[in-house]
């Protein structure tokens, strides 16, 4: 717990920002000042637009703005405010799991990466259009050949799965105790985005593995 303390964390994607980007942040400190730091979105300083009640249109540029606006009902209504609207997605979900990160008693991925266990994962974790999946594995999945696994060269931390019409990439952030139980999460960013399309969205996602049959299933924060 000592080691812990001073635990920092080299994000896997970078989240870029007007003042350069955040590559690393600490377990252990207040990130209020996340809130305020203006985004680059679009390389040239535009924000992100949302659209509210009677067509009103705002641009927003720093989690704050964003939450504050979405909590009021506005949203994103092109592909491309969609699209980087992931990066507001992705602080906040960051933010949240590093205010309760907690060093783990017990490792269900010790030594593996993403690469290692993204067969063990459940295939509820993709995108499923037509609602058609069972209580399976993505390597399942793999073997039935309706999915593809797609690993990135010279990375273990990024996979992308393609089923569906979509890729599900998973670009695994760290791993602490998420949850308060002792027993290690994976925390990912995941980038959905439509195969030959120009959809897209980013989300973040806890990983945890609770099942006596090993499968790797979403978890929530208690």
């Amino acid at each position: 717990m000592e080691r812990w303390k001073d635990k920092r964390i080299t994000l896997t994607t970078p989240i870029s920002c007007e003042d350069g980007d955040l590559k690393e942040v600490a377990v252990n400190e207040n990130h209020k000042e996340l809130l305020t730091r203006a985004l680059e979105l679009f390389g040239n300083g535009q924000g992100v637009v949302l659209i509210g009640g009677n067509d009103e249109r705002v641009e927003v540029r720093t989690l704050s703005e964003w939450k504050g606006y979405v909590e009021k009902g506005y949203y994103p209504s092109t592909n491309a405010d969609i699209r980087v609207s992931g990066s507001f997605e992705f602080l906040d979900g960051l933010i949240t799991a590093l205010e309760i990160a907690k060093m783990c008693k017990l490792s269900f991925v010790e030594g593996q990466s993403m690469t290692d266990v993204v067969a063990l994962i459940s295939a509820s974790v993709l995108i499923n259009v037509e609602q058609e999946l069972s209580d399976t594995t993505i390597g399942d999945l793999v073997k039935e050949g309706k999915a593809e696994i797609i690993e990135y060269k010279g990375t273990v931390n990024d996979v992308c799965i393609r089923y569906d019409g979509f890729l599900n990439t998973f670009s695994e952030q760290f791993r602490a105790d998420l949850t308060n139980d002792g027993l290690e999460n994976i925390f990912c960013f995941i980038w959905r985005n439509a195969d030959g399309g120009t959809m897209g969205w980013g989300e973040t996602m806890i990983l945890g593995r609770h099942r006596k049959d090993g499968i790797i299933e979403i978890e929530t924060i208690h």
